[in-house]
């Protein structure tokens, strides 16, 4: 990596030349990397689109961390997109399926994010990096 074994210039012009070609574009291609990230490219996460739930009724969604992550239960939600005048609250949350209540009047859809603190509470080790 460029930082880990820097180049040693006798005098200042060549370290301006070093910072000029070879660390300023590298900087400037990962602030754009960084900057085109999102929400789920920076946390362990999944994502259920388009997820109908009618008024007063229950939805069990099958856990996205079931096999990636050994079944952990995520700790966080975020609804990214309602249509409708739902009310979404959470039911159980566990290694299988998440639930999701609609204790609105009328019927919704939605499309919510699921996260993963770090925490482990799962019953297994989390292996990472298979």
């Amino acid at each position: 990596m460029i930082f880990r074994h820097p180049p040693k210039y006798p005098s200042f012009s060549n370290v301006g030349k070093y910072l000029q070609i070879d660390l300023f574009p590298w900087l400037q291609t990962l602030y754009s990397g960084i900057l085109k990230l999102n929400l789920t490219d920076n946390f362990d996460s999944f994502l259920i689109e388009k997820l109908e739930i009618a008024n007063g009724e229950t939805v069990k969604i099958s856990n996205g961390f079931k096999g990636r992550l050994n079944g952990v239960i995520p700790t966080h939600r975020i609804v990214t997109r309602q249509s409708g005048n739902g009310y979404i609250t959470d039911g159980e949350w566990g290694e299988s399926f998440l639930e999701l209540i609609n204790n609105g009047p009328a019927d919704t859809v939605i499309n919510v994010i699921y996260l993963w603190d770090g925490t482990n509470n799962s019953k297994f080790p989390i292996v990472t990096g298979v």
